[in-house]
């Protein structure tokens, strides 16, 4: 791969990085009134938020923002957005009378439901937050929260975790007369689903990175071994749900969280060592992504497929932007782990021009939740409620952190993977001269669009 070629690639990330995500989110999403950060945004910026808070939302909120600060000291509107939502983690969300998080606060200020999955995230946000600025409460609490995951909703008889959890910490079962069908990610209760526990890997990979517990590296090794046994089928579909005994429970398969753990897989090689193991568990895990996911047509994956059906024959199409990012990022870890590969080479090129093309807004910078065109394309135009949200830049599950954390490892890489780790690495670089908040700290600036210089993605 030619060095300067690369170099240039790194700098068109930096500036999607600052333009698209830096610029239009910070200050602008910080709640000075209610605490932690406003999440509803239209196309065009505009405020439509409700005041609730949902814990997914502003744990990766906070999670960016200190990544953010991590891999740019002199970034000080992302080290005081990280601060104010660690204060909103702690002081708001946590509680203090049963512990572990609330799923999502309402209006008023009122906590309700408790999920692992905003849990895994709000982990890895004060582990972030501790390796800012070496936050001391920031690490006694994501001490705390893990230690109340593993004794409330660890499954101690086969495995993983229950993810749907009442106040005082008991699962939901199905059959028990308060549980819903299905979760607010749209999981069937009583289900062990790919999403949660990949979330969680990532959140004790960077515990045990950080402190050096082995009761967390015991974690790893164990939810590494989940994201393998689903791996290891004969035919080859990673489906998404499984039951309490780790049999498949659905033939949905979500071809980004496929690619999210296989990115992860890579990464839990600095703890666990196995190279060659999780290598190949991560070529194969990308190969049933691909096979379940990729729109030749559109030059895009899918959100989410079933087992056996082509993407093209998918009857309601779904391209999000979370999904393009987590395939583009697994496509360049791969690529440096086997540079010669064209194919490789020519899908990272694609991926980047789809990120471009359809979801970059040139004009109100910051990116859609969803491509207009490349579900238009895909003859899914007239589902009444794809423009409901798809076309704004921030709602519940809209933040920054999958653009963030995306962007900054890929402009970190440097030529290989062997420094690639659960922690966001410090660029060894100053603020782009070109960014006005570099030196100006001005915050409505906009800066024309422009095309990446030929052949650099």
């Amino acid at each position: 791969m030619n060095r300067e070629t690369r170099h240039e690639r790194q700098d068109v990330y930096e500036r999607m990085l600052f333009e698209h995500v830096v610029e239009p989110w910070f200050p602008r999403c910080v709640d000075h009134d209610r605490g932690g950060f406003l999440s509803g945004f239209d196309a065009a910026w505009n405020l439509v938020d409700d005041g609730s808070k949902l814990l997914e939302f502003q744990a990766r909120q906070t999670l960016a923002a200190a990544e953010l600060a991590i891999a740019y000291p002199a970034l000080t509107v992302a080290r005081d957005a990280a601060r104010h939502g660690m204060a909103c983690l702690r002081d708001q969300l946590w509680d203090h009378e049963y512990g572990g998080w609330y799923l999502r606060l309402d209006p008023d200020g009122v906590g309700g439901g408790k999920h692992l999955h905003g849990m895994a995230y709000a982990v890895s946000a004060c582990l972030a937050v501790h390796c800012m600025d070496g936050d001391t409460d920031a690490l006694r609490l994501t001490h705390a929260a893990i230690d109340w995951i593993d004794t409330h909703a660890h499954d101690d008889r086969h495995g993983g975790y229950h993810a749907v959890l009442r106040r005082d910490g008991q699962p939901v079962r199905p059959g028990d007369d308060d549980a819903p069908a299905t979760d607010h990610i749209g999981t069937p209760v009583g289900t062990k689903e790919m999403n949660v526990h990949g979330d969680l890997l990532e959140a004790v990979s960077a515990a045990y990175t950080v402190t050096g517990d082995q009761r967390y590296r015991r974690r790893v090794e164990e939810l590494v071994g989940i994201v393998l046994h689903a791996a290891d089928v004969e035919d080859g579909w990673f489906v998404h749900d499984y039951d309490r005994s780790w049999r498949r429970a659905s033939r949905r398969v979500r071809p980004p969280t496929i690619m999210q753990n296989a990115s992860r897989l890579l990464e839990a090689r600095a703890i666990l060592g196995e190279e060659h193991k999780l290598e190949a568990a991560a070529f194969r895990l990308f190969g049933s992504a691909m096979t379940s996911g990729w729109s030749e047509p559109c030059a895009a994956v899918l959100e989410e497929n079933d087992a056996g059906r082509s993407p093209d024959d998918c009857p309601q199409p779904e391209f999000s932007w979370w999904s393009q990012f987590e395939a583009l990022k697994i496509v360049e870890y791969l690529y440096r782990l086997t540079p010669d590969d064209a194919r490789l080479a020519t899908l990272r090129r694609r991926i980047a021009r789809t990120i471009q093309a359809d979801f970059v807004d040139a004009r109100h910078r910051g990116l859609f939740s969803a491509s207009g065109r490349a579900v238009n394309g895909c003859d899914a135009e007239d589902r009444p409620d794809w423009r409901g949200d798809r076309t704004r830049k921030g709602h519940d599950w809209k933040d920054a952190s999958h653009d963030v954390r995306v962007l900054l490892r890929l402009v970190a890489l440097d030529g290989c993977l062997d420094a690639v780790d659960p922690l966001v690495p410090r660029i060894d670089r100053p603020l782009p001269t070109w960014w006005p908040r570099a030196s100006s700290g001005g915050y409505q600036y906009r800066i024309e669009g422009r095309a990446a210089p030929e052949g650099v993605l």
